[in-house]
C-alpha cells in the first residue's frame, strides 16, 4: 500500500478537484480493441490493399512466361520497324485491292455468281499475299546484320520464331480482313454470312498460314533461289489449309448450319498448332546452319 492509504499506481483524487463523472453511454474500448470496432478497419485496410502478382511455383510456368514475354518484344520490334518503313505492308495492301479490283472485271456476274466463287477467290487471295510477304520478313534484319546479333543473345530459338510468327501474323490479319472487305464489295456478297462464323474460320487458317510461311521463309534465306523457292516449298503443304479453309467459308456465305463447318475448323486448329509447335522445334536447325 501506498503510504498516503491508496494502491500503488492509482490516482488519489483531491478534495478540491474531484475525478469527472464519465459521459453516458456505452464505454470506448482501448488499447488493440479500439482501433478494429467490430472488425471494420481491418475489412476497410485489406479492402483497400493491391492484389499481389500471381506466384509462380513451377520452374516451368515461369520459363514459359519468360520465353512468352521476350517473344513479344521481337514482335513488338518486328511491327515498329515495319510499320515505320511500310515497303512490305504498302505491297499486300496493293496487290488485295487490285486483285480484288481484277476479280470483279473478270467475272461474269450473269454466268458465275459471286457467292459461287467468293470463297476460292478469298482464300487465294489471302495465300498469295501472305507468301510474298513471308519471303521479306527477314530481309531487313539480313542486310544490316541485326538477325545475327539476336541469335547471339540469350533469347532462345523458339521464342525468336513465336515473335516473328506473331509480327508476320498480325500483318496477315490486316491484309486478311482488306482482302474480305474488298472481294464482298466487288463481287456483291457483303451481307450473305456471319461476321462471327466468318471469323472462327479465317483465325485458324491465317494462324496456320503465318506458321508455314514464317518456317519455310527463313528456309529459303539459305537458297540462292530466294523468293522463287518459298511458293514450291509452301503451297503443297498449304493444300488442307486452302482446301478446309474455301469450304468452310462457302458454307458460311451460304448461311448453312454450323455443325456442317465445325468439323473443318477444327481441323484447321489441328493445321495451326501442329504448325506453330514444329516450327518452334525445328527452327532452332535452320538458324545453327
Amino acid at each position: 500500500m501506498h503510504p498516503a492509504g491508496t494502491p500503488r499506481g492509482r490516482r488519489r483524487d483531491h478534495p478540491r478537484h474531484p475525478r469527472p463523472a464519465p459521459l453516458p453511454g456505452p464505454r470506448r474500448p482501448r488499447g488493440r480493441a479500439a482501433t478494429r470496432p467490430q472488425g471494420l478497419r481491418r475489412r476497410n485496410r485489406i479492402g483497400r490493399r493491391r492484389r499481389p502478382p500471381p506466384v509462380l511455383h513451377s520452374h516451368l510456368e515461369r520459363r514459359v512466361v519468360s520465353e512468352l514475354r521476350r517473344a513479344w518484344l521481337i514482335t513488338r520490334k518486328d511491327l515498329r520497324l515495319e510499320f515505320r518503313t511500310g515497303g512490305r505492308l504498302l505491297s499486300m495492301i496493293a496487290f488485295v485491292v487490285l486483285a480484288g479490283f481484277l476479280f470483279a472485271f473478270a467475272l461474269d456476274h450473269n454466268l458465275v455468281p459471286g457467292r459461287d466463287v467468293a470463297a476460292a477467290l478469298i482464300w487465294l487471295v489471302i495465300l498469295f499475299a501472305s507468301t510474298a510477304g513471308a519471303g521479306r520478313i527477314f530481309d531487313a534484319e539480313e542486310e544490316e546484320g541485326a538477325f545475327r546479333h539476336l541469335l547471339l543473345t540469350p533469347v532462345s530459338r523458339p521464342a525468336v520464331f513465336l515473335g516473328k510468327t506473331m509480327a508476320n501474323l498480325i500483318v496477315i490479319w490486316l491484309v486478311t480482313a482488306l482482302t474480305f472487305i474488298s472481294l464482298t464489295a466487288f463481287l456483291d456478297v457483303r451481307d450473305q454470312g456471319s461476321l462471327t462464323a466468318h471469323a472462327a474460320v479465317l483465325l485458324p487458317g491465317t494462324i496456320g498460314l503465318a506458321a508455314t510461311g514464317t518456317f519455310f521463309g527463313r528456309m529459303s534465306r539459305h537458297s540462292s533461289l530466294g523468293d522463287t523457292l518459298l511458293p514450291v516449298l509452301t503451297f503443297p503443304l498449304l493444300v488442307p489449309v486452302i482446301y478446309l479453309g474455301a469450304t468452310s467459308t462457302a458454307r458460311v456465305l451460304l448461311e448453312r448450319p454450323w455443325t456442317e463447318i465445325s468439323g473443318s475448323v477444327r481441323l484447321l486448329w489441328a493445321f495451326a498448332v501442329g504448325s506453330v509447335f514444329i516450327g518452334a522445334a525445328l527452327f532452332r536447325h535452320l538458324t545453327d546452319e
